[in-house]
């Protein structure tokens, strides 16, 4: 009984050490898989949903951008004019000035249409356009003589007057300060202006004159563009010279603002405000005299840009 009792004593024993080693084995393998295995997971944690919620929000990006290759405005222009011009003659001499509103009776308000656009051709090179055509006729008695060119209207004759403008723009911009939001450059280019004005009596004597003006106006300008907020860009531009070249001089200066609200980053409306200034005298076979153009007003436009 005594050996028996030792013996499974002593085989208790051995089995208590037999598990100590296995616990101390199983808690030194936890704690090397901690040690190494926990860090790096700690490292790559997601944050806690609460965590990432105390985060500041990252500021939403602009709708549009300054880098847009291309652009395109088509609108409906509002402006209000005044014309005054004097057609003179060789034999005659100097012709009578009129102004076609007053004196002949054209309109001095007229909606037309009217195209913008710009292409960029490197990071900070673009190179613009703009045009736009009208015709304008009237019929009015005349207050006075006035001589056109080499004819003379009496007083009181009734004439019918037509007035053409085409204007064409063409110009180069360089961007010399740019930032994510600002776009500021100098430009270089040239106003392509085409007027022709025409008479003929409709009451008294048979009469007609016509005169016309194909004159090129270069310019240097400059224009800035900001963008505001998300989804708004502010454009502003203004060209001018003064300039006496050849067979013709005087100076021109034009003027525009507007601003686009684009709900998506392709297409968006616009407002702006535009006004237009020429006083030229020119010595030419299809002009001899001076006209003076100006206008002003504002432009209802669809913009495009890609």
């Amino acid at each position: 009984m005594g050996r028996e009792s030792w013996g499974t004593q002593s085989d208790r024993r051995a089995k208590v050490k037999t598990d100590v080693r296995r616990i101390v084995v199983a808690c030194a393998v936890v704690l090397f898989v901690c040690a190494v295995a926990v860090p790096r997971a700690w490292a790559g944690e997601e944050p806690a949903p609460e965590v990432e919620a105390l985060q500041p929000e990252e500021p939403k990006p602009h709708v549009i951008s300054l880098d847009d290759d291309f652009t395109l405005q088509i609108g409906r222009y509002l402006p209000a004019f005044f014309t005054e011009l004097r057609v003179d003659s060789r034999e005659l001499g100097e012709g009578t000035e009129i102004n076609l509103e007053d004196q002949l009776g054209l309109d001095k308000d007229l909606g037309i249409w009217r195209a913008d656009g710009q292409w960029r051709i490197g990071r900070k090179q673009r190179v613009g356009f703009s045009y736009y055509r009208f015709d304008r006729d009237a019929s009015a008695i005349l207050d006075e003589d006035t001589q056109i060119g080499e004819t003379i209207f009496p007083a009181g004759a009734g004439v019918a007057s037509d007035l053409e403008v085409t204007l064409v723009l063409a110009k180069y911009l360089y961007s010399f300060r740019q930032t994510d939001r600002t776009d500021y450059a100098a430009s270089i280019g040239v106003h392509h202006l085409e007027t022709s004005v025409s008479l003929e009596t409709t009451s008294g004597p048979d009469l007609s004159a016509s005169a016309a003006a194909d004159l090129p106006l270069p310019m240097i300008g400059l224009e800035a563009v900001h963008l505001l907020g998300r989804n708004w860009r502010l454009r502003g531009d203004l060209e001018f010279l003064s300039i006496s070249l050849g067979d013709y001089s005087g100076f021109w200066r034009s003027f525009d603002v507007s601003a686009a609200y684009y709900p998506n980053e392709t297409y968006g409306i616009g407002l702006g405000y535009s006004a237009f200034v020429v006083d030229a005298d020119a010595d030419r076979d299809t002009l001899l005299g001076e006209i003076e153009y100006r206008y002003r007003g504002l432009r209802v436009f669809g913009v495009a840009r890609w």
